[in-house]
């Protein structure tokens, strides 16, 4: 099951982390809320994060791509294959 206050102890951890930061929003009726945003820090390890993805991406692709049935091997004793 889904656990939501799962993903504010994520974003507590983020922030200690200093790849996110938060303020409070008090503008709005009701409640204050915290509002979260990426740092340059985070933005930066968000980037490397996608690229690490992209690659993973790239070798699962080429592991899952479809293999040429293999060639049959000619003996390498010099002398020519016989029929």
């Amino acid at each position: 099951a889904f656990d939501p206050s799962a993903i504010y102890r994520h974003l507590r951890q983020l922030e200690a982390a200093g790849l996110v930061s938060s303020i409070w929003d008090t503008a709005t009726n009701g409640p204050a809320r915290r509002v979260y945003s990426l740092t340059f820090a985070g933005e930066l390890f968000l980037g490397a994060w996608a690229e690490g993805m992209k690659a993973l991406q790239a070798l699962i692709d080429q592991a899952m791509a479809p293999r040429s049935a293999p060639t049959a091997a000619t003996p390498d004793d010099g002398d020519p294959p016989t029929t």
